[in-house]
């Protein structure tokens, strides 16, 4: 009897949430569609981060101080890139880790579920460098099976902030079924370096800042921060076939550091 009420209730049942992808394409889309140097949010944001927006480059740019970004990549992602390699960003939005990645690798394939992002990152990208092509992402749908085993390294930078844990889950099973199964990965000589690796960032709830602007937040909402604990991203990642090599503790002076958790792993 109650089996049967249950089906009966959801035959009756409407769901009205949107799947986090789709709120994120929008949102997206919007956010680069209206994105100018001059247009008053974006000063805003820019001045939030102490640097003017005269300065901005990239869409993305008014996020963070140059200086934060570069100690994160010459640390977590450049000592593990090659000229040899073929590489992946997952959520290249305006371009602008891609435009560093892309002189130290072979080939970047950038890959976003924002029309409007990727068409912006082209624009600014193909002026620049000619190893970078650009997929488009098809919301919940695995990722075309042409790009199976193709990457060396896959990275995702401030993008995973965006995902419930749902799509999170979904993310990362795809990350692992795009990268190598094998083959060295300058310039580390060490043992067990074989294998594709993944750098990926997480908002962290365990660190200070990050507790603190999830303590702002009344309820979590596209644009904001979907923070998750260390033990959850390691979850995640060892639930889709990667192994944690090393992870970020909470670092001072640094506006991703002291807020989100870095991740460098390698897939099983």
């Amino acid at each position: 009897m109650v089996l049967e009420l249950l089906k009966n209730l959801q035959q009756c049942a409407v769901y009205t949430d949107t799947p986090n992808f789709e709120t994120n394409r929008k949102l997206w889309n919007a956010y680069a569609q209206s994105w100018a140097t001059d247009a008053e949010w974006v000063q805003r944001m820019s001045k939030d981060v102490s640097k003017p927006s005269a300065e901005l480059a990239f869409v993305g740019d008014e996020w963070s101080d140059a200086e934060s970004l570069t100690e994160v990549l010459k640390e977590w992602l450049f000592p593990h890139l090659a000229t040899t390699q073929t590489v992946a960003e997952i959520g290249s939005g305006g371009g602008r880790v891609a435009a560093q990645v892309a002189e130290k690798v072979g080939r970047l394939v950038c890959f976003d579920i924002s029309e409007t992002m990727l068409k912006t990152a082209q624009k600014k990208l193909q002026e620049m460098h000619g190893n970078v092509d650009f997929h488009l992402l098809q919301g919940d749908a695995p990722y075309p099976a042409r790009f199976h085993e193709t990457f060396d390294v896959v990275y995702s930078f401030d993008v995973f902030v965006h995902m419930d844990l749902h799509e999170m889950r979904h993310t990362l099973t795809c990350i692992q079924s795009i990268l190598r199964p094998g083959g060295p990965i300058p310039p580390c000589q060490d043992e067990g370096s074989e294998g594709g690796l993944l750098f990926v960032s997480f908002a962290n709830l365990l660190a200070p800042e990050g507790w603190r602007r999830f303590a702002r937040q009344k309820h979590y909402s596209v644009g904001g921060f979907y923070f998750v604990s260390p033990d959850i991203a390691r979850c995640l990642l060892q639930r889709t076939g990667f192994r944690v090599l090393a992870s970020s503790t909470p670092r001072r002076g640094n506006i991703y550091l002291c807020r989100d958790l870095l991740v460098l792993a390698r897939k099983e």
